[in-house]
């Protein structure tokens, strides 16, 4: 996502180093936390392994911290939820969906989801899956 962003004119991309992640192409740790912690940014795209009901879950412990750390520095954070991970789960709590000003997936999300989100008056947004 970093390379798309920096392409795109009018947005400043920031990356937070730390140790590098091949496997989840992102960088984590403490270094990385700390770092984010430092910054306050506009907007947050953050995505999820898993989505029950209202709780965003990863199984990485290390990515937790640092999407926290990131949600905690947004003015506006979106949890990005591909429909594939509605109704599964993983090891460890990302947040609670009504934490996040919106939720963007490509298909409704269940019932209970959308519900929470609405009544926290925070937005939904169905895109489209790029062909």
């Amino acid at each position: 996502m970093v390379n798309v962003l920096s392409a795109t004119p009018g947005i400043k991309t920031i990356a937070a180093g730390g140790t590098y992640s091949a496997r989840f192409d992102a960088f984590q740790g403490p270094n990385t936390v700390s770092q984010l912690q430092q910054l306050r940014a506009d907007i947050a795209l953050l995505s999820s392994s898993a989505l029950v009901d209202t709780v965003a879950y990863h199984q990485e412990e290390q990515n937790v911290a640092a999407k926290r750390a990131m949600l905690a520095s947004a003015t506006r954070a979106y949890l990005l939820v591909d429909p594939n991970k509605f109704g599964r789960t993983a090891l460890h709590v990302m947040a609670d969906v009504t934490e996040f000003t919106g939720l963007i997936v490509s298909e409704a999300p269940p019932a209970q989801t959308a519900a929470a989100m609405k009544k926290a008056g925070n937005s939904i947004i169905v895109a489209e899956q790029a062909s």
